[in-house]
């Protein structure tokens, strides 16, 4: 299943005002990434330091996998499904809840994929994006296309640090016209240095 093509909407002076805040929310969020990246690697590296312990680790995460799932049916799977869900239906949940979605799936995406289920980190953390900028957009009252661009670039490029390869992968499911925008969060969240504690073993 592709990525849910999101919609060109009309960006107001109330939105480019905004622009530079919401890359400095976004920034928070890839921070959170990262640190849930550093827990999983604390954790499983010592779970797989002893082979009787190993196959703990696997279990662990099909067991937390299952508990958030039927908790939280959203964080579930890779995200394209789900984006579609909330395309449709954002405006249904509260701000809060979205936003919490988004975290936990950032979680979720480390532990399962550090606990040895098979998987990459790139699709769910554009859908915590997404879910993490409908959420700020009903927040502040900004414009859903261009904070989702803002927010998810930011994430993605706080973890992955390749400003240009996020622009262009984003440009499969968000519109053309928040390219410049997508281009500064990415650029800006891709060059701030990282906390020290931060800066090694950040990636899967």
């Amino acid at each position: 299943m592709s990525l849910p093509r999101i919609g060109a909407e009309t960006v107001s002076n109330y939105d480019r005002i905004l622009g530079i805040p919401t890359i400095v929310i976004g920034i928070l969020f890839g921070y959170i990434y990262l640190i849930f990246n550093k827990i999983c690697i604390i954790l499983f590296k010592k779970l797989s330091a002893k082979k009787w312990l190993s196959f703990i680790g696997t279990v662990l995460g099909g067991i937390i996998l299952g508990i958030i799932g039927t908790l939280f049916p959203l964080t579930m799977f890779s995200g394209e499904e789900q984006m579609s869900t909330l395309l449709l239906s954002y405006r249904t949940y509260a701000p809060i809840f979205l936003i919490a979605i988004g975290v936990i799936k950032l979680f979720i995406t480390n532990f399962c994929i550090y606990s040895g289920w098979r998987g990459g980190h790139f699709f769910p953390v554009i859908f915590s994006g997404v879910s993490i900028g409908y959420g700020i957009a009903l927040l502040l009252h900004t414009t859903p296309s261009l904070t989702i661009a803002i927010i998810t670039a930011t994430i993605l490029a706080t973890a992955m640090r390749k400003p240009l390869t996020v622009t262009m992968l984003l440009l499969l499911c968000l519109p053309f016209r928040t390219i410049p925008w997508m281009i500064i969060a990415a650029f800006i969240a891709g060059n701030i240095p990282l906390p020290k504690f931060l800066r090694s073993n950040n990636k899967k």
